[in-house]
């Protein structure tokens, strides 16, 4: 890591532990919201609350990485750091970054849910094309 880099997170660290913090309470909210109410009827309640976690998740692993960076950079070599790194390498980052990747296409599938919601209201308020009548035969939409 380059010197400037090193000179600019330990003021940021503090500051990014308190946004993950504050989006971690405000996903948790979201899901508690969604579960509690019985509300995960439909595809957008689903998606919203898969955002939520994969958000929490990726709120996790940035406070983690933070407070080991952070502390990692005013302190001396020792045992426990060394055992957070390990865990940090083998643990926090692939989940940091599946996280990262799972929210971006949850993101998309959510935007894609809205787009069908809107231009096609009847077919998504169905659930699909396989909807059939009364008498068994496939709905004409």
């Amino acid at each position: 890591m380059s010197a400037h880099l090193l000179s600019v997170l330990p003021p940021l660290g503090p500051v990014n532990i308190g946004v993950s913090a504050v989006g971690l309470v405000l996903n948790g909210a979201t899901v508690a919201a969604f579960t509690v109410h019985g509300s995960l009827a439909n595809s957008f309640s689903c998606i919203v609350v898969f955002l939520a976690v994969f958000d929490g998740v990726f709120s996790v692993a940035n406070i983690y990485a933070m407070v080991m960076l952070v502390y990692r950079l005013g302190t001396a070599h020792s045992q426990m750091e060394h055992i957070n790194f390990e865990v940090f390498a083998h643990f926090g980052y692939p989940m940091y970054e599946i996280a990262y990747l799972c929210s971006i296409y949850t993101t998309v599938a959510l935007a894609m849910d809205r787009y069908l919601a809107v231009t096609r209201p009847v077919v998504h308020n169905l659930g699909g094309w396989k909807q059939t009548n009364k008498d068994g035969k496939r709905a004409s939409l």
